[in-house]
């Protein structure tokens, strides 16, 4: 069981170094990386040019002011304009990895779907609009559930130092791990389901690659240089690991 849960690690790093050997699934990155970019410099632009002006409005104006009361105010607004400027980095921080995910979800379901075709032979059947849109809500509802989980295991690890930060990298890692593996198993016609039940006959390879994939998100900004390696890490985990394993239902 051991030697899965390294396999799994492995796999991810495989699909690390696949990714950036392979120049043609670059533009699949590149894409959401230029629209997350624009994104965040025009709220940046917002936050700098109307939000913190209307937050320090709210401030007594030095102006109004003489002898010490002034020399008071002008340091405290100085320190609410850097606090608004940190707090807007570490949104940033926070959510970067988040909101590249899904501004990239269509353009890496086109890279997996181009991968499994040339590396594979595999060539996907266009899904009917309606198995889309159930498709789209399941894996929606999936990680939005799974970052519910994150939050609550967040404060769990506050109370307990050790067991906390166990349990939210395992639960956290092993849900993240499964996201990968949706569009090749939604590729294939299954549901989330029928994804999980393969995935569940082999938890510890699962868990290797999600615990792994977790920790590395956990390194600011260097996330999102990771996050397109970690989809192809699912097209060679579920090609080469899960492809064979058959669900619950006989599938």
């Amino acid at each position: 069981m051991r030697g899965d849960f390294f396999r799994g690690a492995g796999w991810l790093l495989k699909g690390i170094s696949y990714f950036y050997k392979t120049p043609s699934l670059w533009k699949y990155a590149l894409i959401p990386f230029l629209l997350t970019l624009l994104l965040y410099g025009v709220l940046f632009f917002a936050a700098v040019r109307y939000g913190i002006p209307f937050l320090l409005e709210l401030l007594p104006e030095p102006e109004r002011y003489s002898g010490w009361i002034r020399r008071a105010i002008l340091p405290l607004r100085w320190l609410a304009a850097l606090s608004c400027s940190l707090g807007l980095a570490l949104a940033a921080i926070l959510t970067l990895s988040s909101v590249y995910e899904l501004l990239g979800a269509p353009f890496f379901d086109g890279m997996v779907v181009r991968m499994e075709r040339e590396k594979y032979g595999r060539m996907s059947v266009p899904l009917p609009f309606q198995r889309n849109l159930v498709c789209a809500f399941q894996g929606g509802m999936f990680s939005i559930v799974t970052m519910v989980l994150a939050v609550g295991l967040f404060f769990c690890s506050l109370i307990l130092p050790v067991i906390g930060p166990l349990l939210m990298g395992l639960v956290t890692g092993y849900r993240m791990a499964l996201t990968y593996l949706f569009t090749s198993g939604f590729n294939r016609g299954l549901g989330i389901r029928e994804i999980q039940a393969r995935a569940g006959k082999r938890n510890m390879l699962i868990l290797g690659f999600g615990v792994t994939a977790y920790l590395l998100l956990m390194i600011p900004f260097v996330s999102i240089f990771l996050i397109p390696g970690f989809v192809v890490s699912g097209i060679l985990l579920y090609n080469e690991e899960l492809e064979t394993e058959s669900d619950s239902s006989g599938r």
